[in-house]
């Protein structure tokens, strides 16, 4: 999937050449988001979608945006273990720290910040 390649690449950059530290975890995390929202906008959209992928405004989170051409606005559903798909959002929303729906013309964005790890601080005291 092409959205999965995009976000690896960035996220390499990332680690790369900002230094941000990415646990495996967290990386896997972000592609799983990326390929949720880029799979419901496939899905439900009829027409293009767009995919951008960046570091939030206060660097501390991961910056998942999907656009699409459908003014439908995403729906969450209840959880239900017993049924099959439809839980894109519910898994989207578990592992990030927000999710906005903006409508636009045409259509909507969905954009989802994927918290990153912080430097722990060591500090101390002198007497």
């Amino acid at each position: 999937m092409e959205g999965r390649t995009a976000s690896s690449t960035f996220l390499s950059e990332v680690r790369e050449t900002d230094g941000v530290p990415l646990p495996d975890r967290l990386v896997g995390d972000i592609q799983l988001v990326v390929s949720e929202l880029v799979t419901n906008a496939i899905r439900h959209a009829p027409g293009p979608c767009g995919l951008q992928v960046d570091l939030s405004a206060d660097g501390r989170a991961v910056r998942v945006a999907v656009w699409d051409t459908s003014s439908r606005m995403p729906t969450p559903r209840p959880r239900d273990a017993c049924r099959i798909g439809g839980h894109g959002l519910e898994i989207v929303r578990a592992v990030s720290r927000s999710v906005i729906v903006q409508s636009g013309s045409p259509g909507k964005q969905v954009t989802a910040e994927i918290e990153l790890p912080q430097p722990v601080r060591s500090e101390s005291a002198s007497w």
